[in-house]
């Protein structure tokens, strides 16, 4: 059986190509871009389609799910320490 891997801190999306932008992101314990809203987890999941999966990160705060990221679209994955 293999180890599951710690809570998910933080997704961030692939790098822009323009100079100045930064990329998408979502931080546990962290407002949005909206800024009002506190992101309280974030979880993997995967469609499947029988021929083909596809990934997702379902980011979640207190009202519920706000947002998913796309797993292609994700460039860094980075998690809780034990």
């Amino acid at each position: 059986m293999s180890k599951q891997p710690n809570p998910i801190k933080s997704i961030w999306g692939q790098e822009p190509l323009r100079e100045g932008e930064y990329p998408q992101h979502y931080i546990v314990g962290s407002p949005v871009m909206s800024g009002d809203i506190i992101v309280t987890k974030i979880e993997f999941r995967e469609d499947n389609y029988g021929d083909h999966g596809l990934g997702w990160f379902d980011i979640w705060a207190e009202t519920g799910l706000i947002a998913s990221m796309s797993a292609r679209a994700v460039s860094e994955i980075h998690y809780f320490s034990e």
